[in-house]
């Protein structure tokens, strides 16, 4: 997921300050049938910048999307400056289903962005 990719943003290339719980960007998996399977693990590469008044999330579901728990969230700046791997263990409570989906989600964030290098 990328946010503001265009440029069209208020701030060129960064993500908007002031997202709302409504207004988040939230990239959303299809359901999965992991009804046979526990232990899991996501693994992704993560690049993002971000102060400790906003946040960042990596949610699941169990039930097809009717409810979110948060897995990891952001508690503080984080400064990647470059692609980084990462692995996010699942909790055994959200396996063995047949509808899990799972979704990053940025936002909220308040009125003050930081402008990255080179942007």
């Amino acid at each position: 997921m990328g946010t503001d990719l265009t440029g069209l943003g208020t701030y060129p290339y960064n993500y908007e300050p002031d997202l709302s719980e409504m207004t988040s960007n939230l990239a959303t998996s299809a359901t999965m049938d992991l009804f046979y399977y526990k232990n899991l693990t996501v693994f992704f590469e993560r690049y993002l910048n971000i102060e400790v008044w906003d946040h960042a999330y990596i949610q699941v579901s169990s039930n097809g999307g009717t409810t979110w728990n948060t897995i990891w969230e952001s508690t503080s700046y984080l400064s990647d400056f470059q692609w980084t791997e990462l692995q996010v263990s699942i909790p055994n409570q959200y396996a063995r289903t047949n509808q899990f989906r799972i979704r990053y989600k940025l936002g909220t964030t308040n009125g003050i962005i930081i402008i990255q290098a080179g942007t």
